[in-house]
């Protein structure tokens, strides 16, 4: 009776094992899926203006921005007024356009508090746009971790100091954390090489398996890190896909590929 009782036992534990990798399973995929949906581009068009489109040339944020930055985890927008705002990859608005100056983690392992700046000083919000710290901080860096850089006012004088997420003063910043937090960091999608790259006459194409994949009528082709083609012609850009077919028409001054699987 025991043997059976813990062939019975074992069994249960195999059959609740296997449920288990299988949710998993489907929770990635269903993650993977989610990436892909989100895959887009930034554009700017003949008059200099910024928008968003998908790989289906559906407008995602028609073009009334003077710039897009993509930081990873948000979108960094400017108006034409000047001032800055904040979307998140969902393309939901968390900060609206209406601070002087907004600086966002480019880096999204780490959580992404966005420190603003609207009257005198600089505030920080979470992905949602809720306030989290406010201080006398003329000056505000992204958090690296549990640790940001802020230049804070006291009375009649003004001082570099680092401090956590409940702004407390960890220490008096030196020039090696100066130099740390005040690095930049890209915005570009990447570059991968091209396989079959080839030029013919003056322009350049992708021969492969004996045949024209991306037929030679372009001044530049370049392979993104997702397996898409940014192409050139006359001084516009357009996105090819990884079978040769037009995703983007070559209509636009600027192209960048997006970190699409930043903050959900």
């Amino acid at each position: 009776m025991e043997k059976y009782f813990y062939k019975y036992v074992g069994l249960n534990y195999l059959n609740s094992l296997m449920i288990r990798m299988l949710l998993i399973s489907i929770t990635c995929c269903l993650q993977i899926l989610n990436v892909q949906a989100q895959k887009y581009f930034i554009t700017v068009d003949s008059l200099d203006r910024y928008g968003l489109v998908d790989t289906n040339n559906k407008i995602l944020l028609d073009s009334r921005f003077s710039k897009i930055d993509d930081k990873r985890s948000y979108l960094l927008v400017t108006g034409y007024n000047r001032m800055m705002g904040v979307y998140n990859k969902k393309l939901k608005e968390i900060l609206p356009i209406e601070y002087k100056k907004i600086k966002a983690n480019c880096n999204s392992i780490f959580p992404g508090w966005i420190a603003a700046k609207k009257g005198e000083y600089f505030v920080y919000y979470d992905s949602t746009g809720n306030t989290v710290l406010s201080d006398n901080y003329k000056d505000a860096f992204p958090f690296r971790a549990d640790t940001a850089l802020v230049l804070i006012q006291d009375s009649d004088k003004i001082f570099s100091a680092l401090i956590n997420r409940s702004g407390d003063i960890i220490r008096i910043a030196d020039s090696k954390d100066k130099e740390i937090f005040r690095m930049g960091c890209g915005v570009s999608g990447g570059q991968r090489a091209i396989e079959g790259l080839k030029k013919k006459g003056k322009y350049y194409g992708i021969f492969y398996n004996d045949e024209w994949l991306i037929e030679p009528k372009y001044d530049l082709i370049k392979g993104t890190i997702d397996y898409f083609y940014l192409v050139r012609r006359n001084n516009f850009f357009g996105v090819l896909n990884n079978e040769g077919k037009l995703v983007l028409p070559v209509i636009y001054k600027k192209i960048k590929t997006c970190h699409y699987n930043g903050y959900k």
